[in-house]
């Protein structure tokens, strides 16, 4: 099914991708006795170490103190399947407000009111969902940064449509200048012959970063980060999952920039 049969359909992705998701969350609650997803309230330090192949930290807060001067006003963040906490030290930086989705939402009232202090708004619903995004876009339509969380909803994700669908949406919520980082699942890098890395670096206005090397003999999870600058496209949904050889990739570019 492509990306745009999913939006029509008023939903984003593949049912059992979320049932596979709240039960590795309720697993989570009777093994650690009711604490979150430990993916959930990792430090940033911890959550951007995935990302250190492709941006350090001293670069990623340099590029938010720069856009904050730009903008003039507090930046706006999104974690997509996290509680947001860790973006909160990155408020130095430039960062002013965040919104968190997540399936379940596991804090307790006190912490509740804490990070609301905090200018923390956490979205409890299914990102499966059309819905969900629909509350987010209330907070704010679009956001300065966004990130997709390392061992989140892209890790398990075996739809290669379902992964460039919610690719698209998180970079539909991305502000021009504003950056988006996020993991690749294995199986849509594994498409042989798709390009679709290529075609996405090609596009004026994009900016893209990609690893998925390995390390010290260990595979790391695949990341990619994505800046969107002026004259950048509205959406991603010209990407495709299908084989294409080098002449049919240079049409697909030239069309999608014409």
């Amino acid at each position: 099914m492509s990306p745009d049969a999913l939006y029509d359909k008023g939903f984003f992705f593949n049912r059992n991708h979320a049932s596979n998701l709240r039960l590795a969350e309720s697993k989570n609650v009777l093994l650690e006795h009711r604490h979150p997803w430990p993916i959930y309230d990792s430090p940033a330090c911890k959550t951007m170490d995935s990302f250190l192949r492709i941006i350090s930290e001293e670069r990623l807060a340099d590029e938010l103190k720069s856009l904050r001067e730009r903008r003039g006003r507090g930046l706006r963040a999104l974690d997509v399947a996290g509680q947001g906490s860790w973006l909160l030290d990155y408020t130095k930086n430039g960062i002013g407000e965040v919104v968190a989705v997540t399936l379940r939402d596991f804090r307790d009232p006190e912490k509740q009111k804490e990070d609301r202090s905090h200018h923390l708004e956490v979205v409890e619903g299914d990102i499966f969902r059309g819905k969900t995004w629909l509350e987010i876009s209330k907070r704010s339509s679009k956001f300065d940064l966004v990130v997709c969380r390392p061992e989140g909803p892209m890790h398990d994700l075996s739809s290669k449509s379902t992964a460039l669908a919610l690719l698209d949406k998180m970079y539909q919520m991305l502000d021009v200048g504003g950056i988006l980082l996020t993991q690749i699942p294995f199986g849509l890098i594994k498409i042989s012959g798709t390009g679709w890395i290529e075609v996405l670096s090609a596009i004026p206005g994009l900016s893209v970063s990609y690893d998925e090397n390995e390390a010290f003999g260990l595979i790391h999870t695949p990341v990619l980060m994505i800046r969107k600058d002026g004259g950048a496209p509205s959406n991603l949904r010209f990407l495709r999952t299908s084989p294409v050889n080098s002449s049919d990739r240079k049409e697909h570019i030239e069309t999608t920039v014409g």
